[in-house]
């Protein structure tokens, strides 16, 4: 059996909901912390087009190998 669950959560929330929350929730995960010498960056993934969809969907299925495609490719030289 396969459960499918779509959650959405909510961009924010009650202050006073919090309390409710973790009596619920199993507990927090620490932060995870990293030496001053390691460079994070945050990004924000985006949902893919419909066209970049449809390439992925293709590829993953073994429709189209990586270098087949309807746009052009830049070769390495070798050295």
């Amino acid at each position: 059996m396969y459960v499918r669950l779509n959650v959405a959560f909510p961009d924010t929330i009650d202050p006073a909901m919090i309390s409710h929350l973790e009596a619920v929730l199993p507990p927090r995960r620490p932060v995870a912390t990293f030496p001053n010498n390691v460079h994070l960056e945050e990004v924000q993934l985006d949902d893919l087009d419909a066209r970049q969809q449809n390439n992925a969907t293709r590829r993953a299925n073994g429709d189209e190998m990586e270098e087949d495609g309807d746009e052009p490719r830049v070769q390495c030289a070798n050295q």
